[in-house]
């Protein structure tokens, strides 16, 4: 269900949010690439905030999100195709520190 979610959710960021187009050769160009460093800063802050409730609450972090958090950290520096990995892999974090709450609760 999680990963339908950002699935999801990244499909409808890419296109309506950022403007994606086909190119005649497969690949695609974001009109809005400004909004994509934004998401990015955003989703990472709310990555560390979540990560960092974690650890404070139970006094670990995840395994699967760190190694969520290295790969959008590597890859957010690459291009756009590479900066939507990223994207995707810290909304990741923060929405498997949410199941990892709800988990640890029960």
């Amino acid at each position: 269900g999680a990963s339908a979610y950002l699935m999801g959710a990244s499909l409808v960021n890419k296109h309506y949010s950022l403007g994606a187009q086909l190119n005649e050769d497969g690949s695609f160009v974001l009109s809005n690439k400004r909004a994509l460093g934004s998401m990015i800063d955003r989703a990472k802050r709310r990555a560390l905030e979540q990560a960092g409730a974690f650890k404070q609450k139970y006094g670990f972090i995840p395994d699967s999100v760190r190694m969520n958090f290295q790969l959008a950290t590597g890859l957010r520096e690459g291009d756009d195709v590479d900066k939507l990995e990223a994207l995707q892999s810290y909304w990741a974090c923060a929405q498997l520190c949410e199941v990892a709450n709800q988990l640890v609760r029960e």
